[in-house]
């Protein structure tokens, strides 16, 4: 097993959940970080400027896998030309100077890593179940996804053994999209994106981190893996189902594209875009899901909260 590992992007919604689960279970975790901090124990904090291409190159001391979890936020701003560069870069120019760095180190003890990815690679599908065969799509989102994992797949001619995890929409009470749309599920409002008919794959962020560390520990998992649940919802029925859980009664009303469109610009592909994505490699790995459905995952998330009318 391994019991050192490096990871990017730590500070992030799974990020800090992987590392807490990593630490529990007796790793030490080095983490990047574009600025200095405090270690706190076994988890230690060294910093890198990807766009000046400086690395702490002690990071690497004793690591024998890096999770690379590294990449502006997506849904941060809206896509501007030099957002569009700043997104793409963020993600395979640190992968490639952890690659840099690893391939100049005739000493490096690095096995492994583990990739994020995201369902995102697979473009608008309509109701097409996809898999890890099913190809990337033709948006920007899909591009992103797309040169994230040949980034990636760039360690294996240094003899590492590469996992992807294409990560769908990860499920947390306090980060990511959940919180915005269960603010308006509480006031008995499931809104509604577009027709509502496309599909929205998800993840627990509890099962995503565990998902990452499966992966660490599981040496047979090599090339992608689609990282979510076996229930994908159309929008609407997820949004209503969301509602549900905090409303006896509420409305659904639709916002048209073109409100979207003029709201977020190219942004809106994020909350139109149709992905029905089947999990069954993951599975085949061994990984158990914690939370198979939203009812489930909605129980876990919000059970400090009063909510009698989910059954």
């Amino acid at each position: 097993m391994y019991k050192k590992v490096l990871i990017t992007g730590g500070d992030g919604l799974i990020g800090r959940k992987l590392a807490g689960l990593l630490l529990k279970d007796g790793y030490k975790v080095n983490i990047l970080s574009r600025r200095e901090k405090p270690s706190e124990g076994n988890k230690k904090y060294f910093v890198w400027d990807v766009s000046k291409g400086i690395i702490d190159e002690a990071c690497f001391e004793g690591v024998e896998a890096v999770i690379h979890l590294a990449g502006e936020n997506i849904a941060a701003r809206p896509w501007s030309p030099a957002r569009r560069i700043a997104l793409l870069e963020s993600r395979t120019s640190s992968i490639a100077l952890i690659y840099e760095t690893i391939k100049k180190n005739a000493a490096s003890s690095v096995k492994t890593v583990v990739s994020s990815s995201a369902t995102g690679y697979y473009g608008n599908r309509g109701d097409e179940v996809l898999t890890e065969e099913s190809g990337y799509g033709d948006d920007f989102l899909s591009y992103v996804c797309y040169s994230w994992e040949q980034a990636a797949d760039s360690g294996k001619e240094l003899g590492l053994r590469v996992v992807k995890l294409r990560t769908a929409l990860v499920l947390d009470s306090v980060a990511g999209v959940l919180p915005k749309l269960a603010a308006t599920a509480k006031k008995g409002l499931a809104l509604v994106m577009g027709s509502g008919r496309q599909w929205m794959s998800w993840i627990h962020v509890e099962d995503m981190a565990a998902i990452y560390k499966h992966a660490l520990e599981n040496e047979t998992m090599e090339g992608a893996y689609n990282a979510c649940t076996l229930e994908p919802y159309t929008n609407e029925h997820f949004t209503q189902t969301l509602s549900a859980y905090f409303n006896k009664r509420f409305i659904t009303p639709h916002v048209p594209k073109l409100a979207l469109r003029i709201m977020l610009g190219s942004m809106k592909d994020l909350l139109l875009t149709s992905a029905r994505v089947s999990p069954a490699r993951l599975l085949s790995a061994g990984y158990k899901l914690k939370y198979p459905s939203l009812t489930s995952a909605l129980r876990d998330l919000y059970k400090k909260e009063e909510t009698p009318y989910l059954d």
